[in-house]
Order: structure tokens, then sequence, then C-alpha cells
């Protein structure tokens, strides 16, 4: 099936991406640790991280194995062809939403742990706390507020079945994403995923940077722990 190859040629070479993002959050939150403690949403925030790309990458090695031999659905289910294509582009639309829904919550939890410390209000949507959050910290500018809404962007349009509730328009390297509102988006493959992603990640290293001097700010993730994942 050609969609199926299609698929598997995807995430082979987006699951080497993710490898290695996983490694660097996993030397960040290592060193956070260290500066902030492990109790502190700086480190908390990604080690929460790394394990939500370690999950990914397990699924990704069980959706490879699925794609390249598909009668291990017949322990399950009998399906014609269609329906067994049917179900692999399914699973695939899941993860993806799952990933990116988990991802983004996250990078809102931190948002208002954050914004918590500074006493400010986080009982606003998405769009106007992330907006709100680089105000407070002083690193407002209309490009980073684009890089953490486009991954939400992309999860929001998947649960929308593909279409757009608001206008995307945004530069990712040498990529320009643009969708008006109400259409369906053609960039919500594995790769720009992982692009929106990575980019997001280096963004909040440099956020980190930048409310460095804030004292502790506790994390939510270690009451979640029963073991030290950094040990």
């Amino acid at each position: 099936m050609k969609n199926s190859e299609y698929l598997l040629t995807e995430i082979n070479q987006t699951k080497d991406k993710f490898h290695r993002l996983y490694k660097d959050l996993f030397d960040q939150a290592n060193s956070y640790s260290k500066k902030y403690s492990k109790d502190d949403i700086r480190c908390g925030f990604f080690v929460i991280s790394f394990e939500q790309i370690l999950w990914l990458l397990i699924n990704f090695d069980s959706f490879i194995e699925l794609l390249k031999n598909k009668k291990i659905l017949d322990n399950y289910i009998a399906c014609t062809e269609n329906e067994c294509q049917q179900y692999l582009i399914g699973h695939n639309n899941n993860t993806r939403m799952s990933y990116l829904t988990r991802t983004m919550f996250n990078v809102e939890d931190f948002m208002k742990s954050v914004l918590m410390k500074l006493e400010q209000p986080t009982d606003l949507g998405y769009y106007n706390l992330s907006k709100k959050f680089l105000i407070s910290i002083n690193y407002y500018d209309e490009q980073r507020h684009k890089i953490l809404n486009f991954p939400a962007q992309i999860r929001n349009s998947l649960h929308g079945g593909g279409f757009t509730e608001f206008p995307i328009d945004v530069t990712m390297g040498k990529t320009h994403f643009k969708a008006e509102k109400g259409e369906r988006i053609t960039f919500a493959s594995w790769n720009t995923i992982f692009l929106s992603i990575n980019t997001l990640f280096e963004l909040l290293k440099d956020i980190i940077n930048t409310v460095e001097n804030i004292p502790f700010i506790p994390s939510t993730y270690v009451k979640m722990w029963k073991s030290d994942p950094l040990s």
C-alpha cells in the first residue's frame, strides 16, 4: 500500500530527529536539576518533556512494526486492505494529536507556574496566556509568540478534522506556513511537527535563561514521580 510506504519512510526519518531531541532534553533536565533543583519547574518541565518523547519513540517502534507487517492487525480484527489502510491513517493521526495535546498542556502548565510566581493572572486561553507570559518576563515579540502557538494550532487543526480555526502565518527555519481561517492545513506531517516542537524547545531554553534569577518555582510534575527519572 503506497500510503503505508510513505508513512514508514516519514516515521523512520522523524524518529531519528526526535531521538536526538530526547537526548538533548534529557541533558537539559540534568543541567537544570543542578542549577535550580529537581523540584523546580525549570527542571521538572524538561523531565516531563523528555519522558513524553520517550513515549513517542516507543509508539513509533510499535507503529513501524505494524507498517512492516500489517498481519499483526489480524490478532485483533479481520479487515480488508482498505479497512487496514484506514486504521493505519487513523493510528497515525491519533498519535500526532496525543503527542501534541500532552506536550502543549505541559507548555501551558510551565507558563502558568511562572506567572503564578510573578503573581500574574493565569485564567486565560492559551493564545492570550502565552502573550501575557512573554510580556510578563519582558521577552515578547511577535515571532516568539507565534512559535509558542504554532504547535497548538496544528493540534487544534487535527482535532478539527484538518481545518484551522484561526489564521496561521509563521516562519520556522526556512519554511513559511500560512493558512486562512477555515482552510484545511497541509502541513501537519511529522516533519513539520518536529520542526515546530524543536523550535519551541529552543525558545523555551532561552526563556529559562531569561527567568533564571526568579527564586524557586515549584514544579507540580515531581508529585507524579514514583522514582527519580534523572538518577
